[in-house]
């Protein structure tokens, strides 16, 4: 069983949002929350009526090595080093992780020829 956790070490220091309120129902078009070592950005909504939220986030690690040769791969990789997904009610939430979904596409495209 792999262990999935945060690339980070160092709380959050910045967060924005775009969002847009109808009802009881905040849909938000971007949330990005950054730290020294990463940037977390997403899209979802929160409904306050029926109490449900759904969000998509993806990591984005400015550690992550950068190499010439693997470069257009491992650029696509590094938007999408770890995926989240929030989803369920308010009081509990169920989030969901995902690590290096198109890195594995990418090269399964590459060596296999799958698409």
């Amino acid at each position: 069983m792999a262990n999935l956790s945060l690339p980070i070490t160092t709380p959050f220091e910045q967060g924005t949002s775009r969002y847009s309120v109808v009802g009881q129902k905040v849909t938000f078009e971007q949330i990005e929350l950054k730290s020294a070592n990463m940037t977390m950005k997403g899209a979802g909504w929160l409904d306050f009526g029926s109490r449900q939220v759904r969000l998509n986030l993806v990591t984005n690690s400015a550690n992550w090595p950068r190499l010439p040769v693997l470069g257009p791969i491992l650029e696509g990789a590094r938007e999408e080093l770890l995926q989240l997904r929030v989803s369920g009610t308010v009081q509990e939430p169920k989030v969901g992780a995902r690590s290096l979904n198109t890195f594995t596409t990418t090269v399964d495209e590459v060596v296999r020829g799958e698409k």
